[in-house]
């Protein structure tokens, strides 16, 4: 990718936090011929007296643009925060030439890797203790979180986990109901071609929408509720999505749900949970998703946000009331301290 950097970018973000941009090395193993190095874009807001690390974990087609009034809320505290883009989004590479396309188990060991490369550089001193980390996820991301947090490796590393219009159903569900989505998965798995052409289907139709920005706000309606000007800057990113990447990521996410995990998170664990949805969400299920987790995991917390869609971290009118939740969660999540007993929910 041509805005590759080598070097450390390091700025004042804030009055206590740092802003570090590091492009972290991956091997990544190829089907034919020698393993391959992938390069991930991470960034770190560091605060040097910092209290708690959240990871976050980003739906796809996005670059960390949705959590940008959640991280300059974690500015304003004692919060550490790291962030990177998926193979083949924002400024990461690409999925290589040879290799399969993306899944649930990479970008989770992703995650593990660029959190394992940030205490290299700045664990140095840390105790165990201040090593674990609360993730914030959001869309499809929460079925990343999810395989993070159930990754042994990472068994005393999580501390809590908030969702944002967390996907929790098979991912073509939300989009085209269960039927005709089992359909359209099951056609894409079995079919090579099919797959291929469905790509360069999506290749071309995000670059044309990255350009035209009122057919684009028009599109994005019938999706969400925000205004097109918050929204922007997904379909600017849009032209650096590698499609490959993102539809072998969806498809992975709609066979592989990892709703046990939060049986086990809830049982076995006692990782504190928040769910986060917008009533008015057209890509997730609300009703269905909390039925689920009320289900697997009743200690839970579960708020809504009335008239709330899918865009909750950019909307003008949910993004801030958001972005203080989770900050209180995270903060609370690092002390154990339940923050159902402090009142401060969402009105």
């Amino acid at each position: 990718r041509p805005f590759k950097r080598k070097n450390i970018l390091s700025s004042n973000f804030s009055m206590t936090h740092i802003k570090e941009v590091h492009y972290v090395d991956i091997v990544t193993a190829a089907n034919v011929g020698k393993p391959r190095k992938t390069c991930l874009l991470a960034e770190f807001y560091i605060c040097q007296n910092g209290i708690s690390i959240v990871v976050i974990i980003d739906g796809v087609c996005n670059n960390g643009f949705q959590f940008q009034t959640f991280i300059n809320e974690c500015a304003k505290t004692r919060i550490t925060v790291i962030r990177f883009d998926y193979r083949g989004h924002g400024r990461s590479d690409d999925v290589p030439i040879g290799c399969e396309g993306l899944s649930l188990d990479e970008c989770a060991d992703d995650a593990r890797r660029v959190l394992e490369y940030f205490y290299e550089k700045h664990g140095l001193g840390m105790k165990k203790s201040e090593k674990k980390v609360t993730v914030v996820c959001y869309s499809l991301g929460a079925q990343v979180a999810l395989t993070f947090a159930s990754d042994e490796r990472n068994e005393d590393v999580v501390n809590g986990i908030a969702f944002v219009n967390g996907t929790f159903d098979p991912a073509f569900h939300g989009v085209f109901g269960i039927a005709l989505g089992d359909f359209v998965a099951k056609s894409l798995k079995n079919s090579k071609v099919l797959f291929a052409i469905v790509v360069c289907w999506l290749q071309v139709h995000m670059f044309m929408l990255s350009l035209f920005p009122f057919l684009s706000s028009v599109i994005a309606r019938f999706f969400v509720k925000c205004d097109s000007k918050s929204f922007r800057q997904f379909w600017k990113h849009c032209r650096r999505v590698q499609c490959k990447a993102y539809l072998s990521l969806a498809l992975d996410a709609h066979a592989n749900s990892k709703l046990e995990v939060i049986e086990w998170l809830e049982s076995k664990r006692a990782v504190p949970m928040l769910c986060i949805f917008g009533t008015d969400d057209k890509l997730v299920n609300v009703s269905r998703s909390i039925e689920t987790v009320k289900a697997l995991a009743p200690s839970t917390e579960i708020e809504t946000v009335q008239g709330g869609c899918h865009a909750l971290l950019v909307h003008e009118k949910f993004k801030h009331k958001v972005a203080l939740r989770l900050v209180n969660f995270c903060s609370n999540a690092a002390f154990d301290i339940d923050s159902k007993s402090l009142n401060l929910v969402l009105g």
